[in-house]
């Protein structure tokens, strides 16, 4: 299960939970005491809606509640094991033959690395900073050879 990081514990439990149901004969203060739940689910979803991406926020974007958006998000970014098998192997596939074209810079070219690489983390796939390096520098050195 996910975790908001740094979060209190009353929207954690917000996000996990949802907002309790109020009753129809609640008293001015468990009426405030909800009002004052609603404001911070309101900032929770705020929060989640920040801290994604715009694809992500245009498929979350219609829920309600933070329980809603939360579990949406966990479901988009989880998605389903077999299909992330296949989509890392795919993305890994990409990664070896990834070549920079003749037109392209090598910054054109590195950014081309990072972006499937950045892909490849959110697939589960660890990738580190020196293996992104060495995938440009690998190639520069085959380009040098060729010339």
């Amino acid at each position: 299960m996910w975790t908001v990081p740094l979060a209190p514990p009353v929207t954690q439990q917000l996000v996990n939970e949802g907002i309790p149901a109020l009753a129809a004969n609640a008293t001015n203060v468990q009426q405030a005491a909800h009002k004052d739940l609603k404001k911070k689910d309101g900032k929770a979803m705020f929060l989640m809606h920040q801290s994604v991406s715009n694809e992500i926020f245009e498929k979350i974007m219609h829920y309600e509640i933070a329980k809603e958006t939360w579990d949406a998000s966990e479901k988009l970014y989880d998605g389903d094991g077999k299909l992330k098998k296949v989509m890392l192997q795919a993305l890994r596939r990409q990664y070896e033959v990834l070549t920079m074209e003749e037109d392209e810079t090598v910054s054109q070219y590195f950014d081309k690395v990072i972006n499937l690489t950045n892909q490849m983390t959110r697939n589960g796939e660890t990738v580190t900073d020196v293996m992104k390096v060495e995938k440009v520098l690998r190639f520069k050195k085959v380009l040098k050879h060729m010339n």
